[in-house]
């Protein structure tokens, strides 16, 4: 993966979600960059993934909100994320594999268990527009 540009899981800070109301004034969207960030430090593909903080995703009814993209790669959209440890690793996996893969697209039944549900969408990168995607990692 060398010489690649990282991926980049973006986790909109800002959440809250259904299991997470806020907890000393931090709600879901903190806790959970707070422990996918203390997972990044030890992990060893850390450099195959960059994480980033937004303040808002705007995609508050369907929070924690999180991004995975890279330049010219398929892009996606993860949502109704709980902040939980379990959730937090297999968010960070997730992002292994999709900076590994070459075009970003990793088969769905590749995807870790805990956060297979909450894919709610994929975007196609815009510097690859004219590329056929429709048969692109889909077997639904």
């Amino acid at each position: 993966m060398s010489g690649a540009l990282p991926t980049k899981l973006t986790i909109c800070s800002t959440c809250l979600d259904t299991s997470c109301g806020g907890e000393a004034g931090i709600g879901g969207g903190g806790k959970l960059y707070a422990m996918i960030e203390a997972m990044h430090r030890e992990h060893p593909d850390r450099d195959a993934v960059e994480l980033v903080a937004l303040r808002c995703l705007m995609a508050c009814t369907e929070g924690c909100v999180v991004t995975v993209a890279a330049e010219g790669k398929m892009q996606y959209l993860l949502g109704r994320l709980p902040a939980e440890e379990a959730v937090a690793e297999q968010l960070l996996d997730f992002a292994v594999l999709h900076a590994r893969a070459d075009t970003g697209v990793t088969e769905n039944h590749n995807w870790p268990p805990k956060i297979r549900a909450n894919f709610l969408g994929r975007i196609p990168p815009p510097t690859a527009m004219d590329v056929d995607w429709n048969d692109e990692g889909c077997n639904l």
